[in-house]
């Protein structure tokens, strides 16, 4: 752990900082442009600029692959399956799981009771999901349309497609309010990057 702390400090956080504070001379360059070359600058932001969809970027995730038929075709066997797994994942977590000993391991970094009760509480929900998928497995291999029926009733398909219409859409409201106020844009970018390059220059240059 310790190792791994060391290296965050001496790698990771720096080369953050840098990287931002990089990222604020750039700003402050764009600023600049903004108020001496608007024009110049909103074109070649304009040529810059790339649009990615996210419809496009998920079409294929979003797809429904339909394997119930295959499932179907294998019911007991797969009955099968769930019980002898379901039922060996109870046996181990009633027999096995100690509340204390994983509670002892995660009680140094945090309070105690807390950890007891999140230990307790996964250990009762996966006791309870091992008892729900040996009825599953049970209904597979002796009421496999019962189960069907069931099936048909509570499946639900849901799109990302549609629930995330909005996120897919360009909004370009600052955009279109910098291209009218380039020289006002400029100034508010310069202002705010040079407070950002001033507070990451004096971590760069300062005591480590």
């Amino acid at each position: 752990m310790a190792t791994i702390q060391s290296a965050v400090q001496q790698l990771l956080l720096p080369s953050a900082v840098i990287f931002l504070f990089l990222g604020s001379v750039f700003a402050i360059v764009a600023g600049a442009g903004l108020i001496l070359r608007g024009e110049a600058t909103l074109r070649l932001f304009g040529k810059l600029n790339r649009w990615v969809s996210t419809r496009e970027a998920l079409k294929t995730v979003d797809q429904q692959h339909d394997i119930e038929q295959t499932m179907h075709r294998r019911q007991r066997l797969l009955g099968a399956v769930f019980l002898a797994l379901a039922a060996l994942s109870f046996i181990v977590l009633v027999a096995k799981y100690d509340v204390a000993v994983l509670s002892s391991v995660f009680a140094r970094r945090f309070p105690p009771i807390a950890v007891e009760l999140a230990v307790v509480t996964l250990k009762w929900t996966l006791i309870a999901g091992d008892i729900l998928a040996i009825i599953v497995g049970a209904a597979l291999i002796l009421s496999p349309d019962v189960l069907a029926k069931v099936e048909a009733r509570t499946n639900r398909w849901y799109s990302t497609r549609t629930d995330a219409d909005d996120a897919a859409l360009m909004h370009l409201t600052l955009d279109k309010w910098a291209e009218k106020h380039a020289r006002a844009a400029g100034w508010i970018v310069i202002v705010l990057a040079a407070f950002v390059a001033l507070n990451l220059g004096i971590v760069l240059i300062g005591p480590r």
